[in-house]
């Protein structure tokens, strides 16, 4: 079934699943990240590696190594809210940190990832202000079915 975008919400939590599987993430208890507006594209994407045979004239093309994305997470500033206040922690550590993304449907994928910059977005008049939020996702992402 189609859905839109509309209800999506996006958790953080600071300590990690003890395993790394659907019971791991759903152990977690996950701070909601407020005032979402927008949430770039995240998801397997192989790098390609060729090959030019001489004999054969034709590029040979394989699938190598996959990266899941760095998606990058646009929000209202909200100076209380406790998920962006943890997205500022993650933002300070070295290490990985878990999020959920809950879809309208029931469906959530689980990732980790290290939060790389939580910087504040243009200035201007008529605007909100917002932060723009850039995570590296370093895990394979888990999605669990509603």
């Amino acid at each position: 079934m189609a859905q839109t975008t509309s209800g999506i919400s996006v958790g953080i939590s600071i300590p990690l699943p003890a395993t790394e599987d659907e019971a791991g993430y759903d152990a977690l208890t996950f701070n909601t990240i407020g005032q979402l507006t927008n949430l770039d594209g995240l998801g397997r994407v192989f790098q390609e590696v060729t090959t030019d045979p001489l004999a054969e004239r034709r590029t040979g093309k394989f699938k190598g190594n996959y990266n899941e994305g760095s998606p990058s997470i646009t929000v209202n500033y909200e100076a209380a809210d406790q998920g962006q206040l943890d997205l500022e922690t993650a933002l300070g550590m070295d290490t990985n940190v878990a999020f959920s993304i809950t879809l309208q449907d029931g469906t959530i994928i689980y990732f980790s990832a290290k939060v790389m910059s939580n910087p504040f977005g243009s200035m201007a008049a008529n605007q909100m202000l917002t932060k723009s939020i850039q995570v590296s996702i370093d895990t394979d992402t888990i999605v669990k079915a509603p």
